[in-house]
């Protein structure tokens, strides 16, 4: 079986601008992820997640569903049937790799059971901290290493068996290795590592944006279409109701527009609703920021735009898209407490998207996503 070639998303370069009083930069540990769940993350069928995932506890995405980034788990990770990953897959217990799934980096089940089902392909290594299982027709290109037991080959059923008569040399005969014990520690502390940095990065992030000044507070429920201008927008909870329409408008202007909103508990867009940026200026790069302190619910077959940050859990519905609001600033589903679910068919950032702003100082690369909050001009 030959590992197909994902279309992995192209990063825009940036101008870097330094980092000056009145702007909230996120990051450099969160900003490498589409996703941040601080216990599980569920994927629907046939979604589509353009970058990286990290979750907390299980990570279980569904059949056809695509992530073009890393997946990294603290707890069991499943890629669905025919599901694909552009990055590695990487787990601190067991990992699964469907039938018919593909991964193109590496994966690592450091503290479990390790398995690729039949049809399945991995372009890197599949390593397991305890046992492991080869199917029939499944295809690896790297090595394949274990810990508990030995690599299991289905080489008693017939049809296994013939094969490897037929061909010696086939993935029937690769040999499993010792698994490197440090290796396997060493992914765990990362990924614990890393949930840890991107968690407290996201905390202080949302407290910067609560003590930002409104520029207007919100009634709690949008029941018709609105116009909001750059700004700061507040509401204990928010709504909008079904099929509504939300235009951030930048005016034309040639600076760099951003709407923060600061939402104290609930907010939850409708099914069908709409968000977009419109009348963006030649150059200039949106920003959408939500953030709030209750759950974030985006009824099926919305059409939102922006980042989503909450204390509590994110669920988006089925169809539903949450997407760039320009280029040059990646969407994103940010949990401080809870779990990201992501509906059937639905669509989390954009290809082309740019999560960094780079730039060079004296011989080093810097790194900022940067949110303009003074002036809004």
């Amino acid at each position: 079986m030959k590992l197909p070639m994902f279309a992995m998303p192209l990063l825009a370069a940036v101008i870097c601008t330094p980092a000056t009083a009145g702007i909230v930069e996120i990051g450099l540990e969160l900003q490498k992820y589409a996703s941040l769940s601080n216990t599980y993350t569920s994927g629907g069928a046939n979604a589509i997640v353009y970058g990286s995932i990290l979750s907390k506890t299980y990570a279980d995405v569904g059949d056809s569903f695509s992530v073009f980034g890393d997946l990294r788990s603290g707890g069991v990770i499943t890629v669905g049937a025919s599901g694909q990953a552009s990055g590695d897959v990487h787990s601190k217990i067991a990992a699964t790799v469907s039938a018919g799934a593909t991964v193109t980096g590496s994966v690592v089940a450091a503290g479990g059971v390790g398995t690729m089902s039949a049809g399945a392909g991995v372009g890197g290594d599949f390593t397991a901290g305890g046992a492991s299982a080869f199917a029939i027709d499944s295809n690896l290109a790297g090595s394949w290493q274990v810990g508990a037991e030995e690599l299991r080959l289905d080489k008693l059923l017939p049809e296994a068996d013939q094969k490897y008569k037929a061909d010696p040399t086939s993935n029937y005969n690769k040999a499993a290795e010792a698994a490197d014990n440090n290796f396997l520690e060493d992914v765990k502390s990362k990924i614990d590592d890393n949930i840890a940095s991107a968690t407290t990065e996201l905390v202080h992030l949302k407290k910067k944006l609560n003590l930002l000044v409104p520029t207007e507070t919100l009634s709690a429920t949008m029941n018709t279409d609105r116009t909001f201008f750059a700004g700061v927008y507040t509401a204990p909870s928010w709504s909008t109701t079904a099929s509504t329409t939300l235009l951030l408008d930048a005016q034309f202007k040639k600076v760099d527009q951003i709407w923060v909103f600061n939402i104290g508990d609930i907010f939850a867009f409708g099914g069908v609703s709409t968000v977009k940026v419109v009348n963006l200026g030649a150059n200039a790069k949106a920003q959408v920021i939500w953030n709030t302190g209750g759950y974030i619910s985006i009824g099926d077959d919305a059409n939102i735009v922006g980042t989503m940050m909450t204390d509590q859990y994110i669920m988006v519905g089925a169809n539903a898209k949450v997407k760039s609001a320009s280029q040059q600033s990646c969407a994103g589903l940010y949990s401080t407490a809870s779990f990201v679910s992501v509906g059937d068919s639905a669509i989390i950032g954009g290809e082309g998207c740019s999560p960094l702003v780079q730039c060079r100082e004296q011989g080093a690369t810097l790194f900022y996503w940067q949110v303009w909050l003074d002036g809004f001009h």
